[in-house]
């Protein structure tokens, strides 16, 4: 119906980054404040089909405070602008980016920082998770791309190839490959395990600004300053076994 449902407006400054549990139930949001914030998404007849409060975060919150409009929780420790958030599948957990050059993992649950990720010369851009928690995976104004071990807290994969800032971040649902986007107009598939690049799109004639990955690996969407949407299909390039060529 295109109707606005909620309005959530604590933040203090402009909000910079969201996302969204994969059940629907809750919102993330990433200021220039320096902080996120989780929302309830659930209306007041949602939350009356569940048993009390049958949500990832079960024990954190009553039903009657789910039902308005009200952060559920503020977290900080970023010292600049949140700019990225990726979710874990299952709810739980949470990573951010920001212009502070540090990656946060969050429990959603406690809303306690499980880790500070630092190494980035310039600030963070863009964040993505393994489907099972265990990798992160960002990109930078300083042109990297970096794949994280949250398990050791610590960098395993620098990824160099952009000439530049480098947009966004996906990784393919079994770990992989790693997909980036950028200023200098590419697309670059990365091999995780050994940081390869395996490939260069360059269809776009201006900076790319987004990519979004489909839940399968096999085909992905590009936006850029072109004024273009472009389609990939990667079903060829990420067979097992197959290699691609280098040219686009």
């Amino acid at each position: 119906t295109g109707e606005c449902l909620k309005v959530f407006q604590e933040h203090e400054d402009d909000v910079r980054a969201v996302a969204m549990t994969q059940d629907g139930r809750f919102a993330l949001s990433g200021s220039a404040d320096a902080t996120l914030r989780l929302w309830n998404l659930l209306s007041e007849a949602q939350l009356r089909e569940f048993d009390g409060l049958v949500v990832p975060l079960e024990d954190a919150y009553r039903a009657a405070e789910l039902s308005t409009a009200k952060c559920l929780r503020v977290f900080t420790g970023h010292a600049g602008e949140v700019v990225a958030i990726a979710i874990s599948a299952d709810g739980q957990y949470a990573l951010s980016g920001s212009w502070d050059r540090s990656l946060r993992f969050w429990s959603l649950t406690t809303g306690k920082c499980l880790c500070v990720l630092t190494g980035h010369a310039q600030y963070v851009s863009c964040v993505a998770l393994s489907q099972d928690g265990r990798l992160a995976v960002s990109g930078g104004r300083d042109g990297t791309v970096r794949i994280w071990s949250l398990a050791r807290k610590t960098c395993v994969r620098v990824m160099t190839g952009h000439d530049g800032y480098v947009t966004s971040v996906a990784m393919t649902p079994d770990w992989r490959f790693v997909i980036s986007s950028g200023w200098d107009h590419t697309i670059r598939v990365w091999q995780a395990a050994t940081g390869e690049c395996l490939r260069v799109f360059e269809r776009h004639t201006d900076k790319i600004e987004a990519i979004a990955l489909t839940a399968d690996g096999q085909c992905l969407v590009s936006g850029s300053r072109d004024r273009t949407v472009r389609l990939w299909e990667f079903d060829w390039m990420l067979a097992p076994g197959k290699r691609a060529n280098e040219s686009s």
